[in-house]
């Protein structure tokens, strides 16, 4: 018998992703239904109910409830998505680029979802952990949910970012930073052990999409948040931005591989509708997050001996980057058009559009520290545009999030009372 799981919309899938579909039509649900009540009435009518009257309906009991309540936290904990933390990642980054924009309650209120659902993610990640650790085990060798794990990495430090530049806390800033690179060091070497040892390998079809750019992201966003923590250090400053310097040309590098074996499989190998997630918005995103990295180490660069001979160099290819990034966005416009307008494919809420709204959120967010940077004040105009189409695009996806969290648990009370 094939074993079934839930999603967070409440839809049934088995173990090779397959909706199960109910066979029967609504009408005749809805007969067997009306047929069971009014079956259970007739016999509560004929033994007598209370007080020799028929039975009424009556709310479920305080302990039904709690265990209803209790089912709903134990599945939430079991089935926790590896890339869960993404929601954390976009809900951040765009509570970065309001505060760019001026738009200082939106920027405050997305900081404050960013920072509680940061908190909850690791109660449960943690009681995942207590209680499930063979399951994450496996999401931290599977070929297809490995690199999802790697966005715990990028929300701890984009999370980071915000307690240093929006509620000035540098303390906090340093110990999220810290977290992240312990937890950075540990994931980034166990994904790619796990995909050298793995056997058998997977198809690139099937084992490589977007969300492999992850480590690139990773890379960055301890990079990015390392610049800002160290640029409030005194004699230890040279050696902390020598290493976030580091780690940012490794994301560079990281990029080139990935980008090209991507590619490949999107220009030579056959793509289908399905096979155009949301993930591979990342392709951009992972472009800008190096932006928005590069140019806070050019920022910081002028006041620092040993980077102002690399500026230049820095300045360029962070602007090379930027120009990348922006190249792609057409082009992912175009294939995300082709596979919901051309194919027909419903355009519906799933967690991994949050894996869509991060690089829209990070591409406004870069360009206007690019435009600070550069001086290139004509930057700016691009993303005082480009912040309310990010700024939709979350709005849409958390609606999703919330509908989805709501016809679940309204399911689950259904089934348990």
């Amino acid at each position: 018998m094939e074993a079934f799981h839930g999603d967070e919309c409440g839809v049934l899938h088995d173990q090779h992703g397959r909706v199960r579909e109910e066979v029967r039509p609504l009408s005749v649900r809805g007969r067997a239904i009306r047929h069971d009540n009014f079956s259970a009435e007739k016999r509560v009518t004929a033994t007598g109910g209370p007080r020799g009257g028929t039975a009424s309906a009556r709310p479920p009991s305080g302990a039904t409830v709690k265990d209803t309540l209790g089912r709903y936290a134990a599945r939430g904990i079991r089935d926790l998505r590896p890339d869960s933390y993404a929601f954390v990642m976009a809900t951040g980054i765009m509570a970065l680029a309001a505060s760019q924009a001026e738009l200082v309650s939106v920027s405050w209120a997305l900081f404050q979802i960013a920072r509680a659902a940061y908190a909850g993610l690791w109660l449960l990640t943690l009681a995942r952990l207590a209680f499930h650790a063979r399951r994450m085990v496996a999401d931290l060798i599977s070929p297809t949910r490995s690199a999802g794990v790697l966005t715990v990495v990028a929300a701890t430090c984009v999370l980071g970012s915000l307690y240093i530049l929006l509620a000035r806390d540098r303390g906090t800033a340093f110990f999220l930073w810290t977290l992240g690179a312990v937890l950075w060091l540990m994931l980034m070497y166990t994904f790619f052990a796990a995909a050298m040892v793995r056997e058998p390998k997977p198809a690139l079809t099937s084992g490589l999409d977007g969300s492999w750019l992850m480590v690139v992201v990773a890379t960055q966003s301890v990079s990015l948040l390392g610049t800002l923590v160290v640029s409030g250090w005194g004699p230890e400053r040279p050696l902390g931005l020598f290493v976030t310097l580091a780690l940012y040309l490794l994301g560079c590098a990281l990029y080139v591989p990935i980008i090209v074996m991507i590619l490949y499989r999107l220009l030579f190998l056959q793509v289908t509708p399905a096979d155009l997630s949301p993930p591979y918005w990342i392709s951009m995103g992972s472009l800008a997050i190096s932006t928005l990295a590069g140019a806070v180490l050019a920022g910081a660069a002028p006041g620092e001996a040993g980077l102002r001979e690399v500026l230049p160099v820095l300045r360029a290819l962070t602007l090379a980057l930027w120009a990348m990034g922006t190249w792609w966005i057409p082009l992912l416009v175009f294939l995300g058009a082709w596979k919901h307008l051309l194919w027909g494919v419903p355009l519906t809420y799933t967690s991994e559009y949050w894996a869509m709204i991060f690089p829209l959120g990070m591409y406004t967010a870069s360009t206007f520290e690019l435009a600070q940077v550069t001086g290139m004040i004509f930057l700016g105009g691009i993303a005082h545009v480009f912040i309310y189409a990010a700024l939709a695009g979350w709005c849409w996806a958390f609606v999703g999030l919330v509908r989805g969290l709501a016809m679940s648990a309204v399911a689950l009370v259904q089934g348990g009372s």
